[in-house]
C-alpha cells in the first residue's frame, strides 16, 4: 500500500490512529477519519509529508497535537464537531491551508495567527463556546 494516495476510514468506530499509518503510507494525500471516536492523533502524523486533506469531524478530539502543525502540505483541515478547547498559534505554520473548519468545538478564543494564513479561502469557527 506504499503508493496509496487516499484512505477512507469513516464511520468505523476507531478510537485511535495507529502509529504504523504514517510509516506504511508515505504517499498519502487524503485521510478521511470522520464519524469515529478518535481522541488523539499519533505524534508521527507529521511524517505524512504529502498529506493535503485531513478530515476528522465528529470525533472525540480535545486538542490538536503539535505534530499536526508540521503537516506543511496540508490544504484542508476539518475538525468540526469535536471537543477541541484550544488552537495553537502554530496554526500559522500550515501556510498552504485553504480550508479550515473548527466549528462545533469548545473554543473560547482563537489565536491571532490565523490571520496569517494567506491561502485560506474557507474558514468556519461557528458554534463554539463563548468566553465567560
Amino acid at each position: 500500500f506504499e503508493s496509496l494516495r487516499r484512505l477512507d476510514l469513516r464511520n468505523n468506530g476507531l478510537i485511535s490512529v495507529p502509529n504504523s499509518l504514517a510509516i506504511s503510507l508515505p504517499q498519502l494525500h487524503e485521510l478521511r477519519l470522520q464519524d469515529n471516536a478518535i481522541s488523539c492523533l499519533p505524534d508521527n502524523i507529521s511524517d505524512l509529508m504529502q498529506l493535503k486533506v485531513l478530515l476528522l469531524q465528529r470525533n472525540c478530539l480535545e486538542a490538536l497535537p503539535p505534530a499536526l502543525y508540521r503537516l506543511k502540505a496540508l490544504e484542508q483541515l476539518n475538525v468540526a464537531a469535536n471537543s477541541i478547547r484550544a488552537v495553537s498559534a502554530a496554526i500559522e505554520d500550515l501556510a498552504r491551508l485553504t480550508s479550515l473548519d473548527l466549528s462545533g468545538n469548545a473554543l473560547a478564543a482563537l489565536p491571532e495567527t490565523i490571520a496569517n494564513l494567506a491561502a485560506l479561502q474557507f474558514f468556519d469557527a461557528s458554534d463554539n463556546e463563548a468566553a465567560d
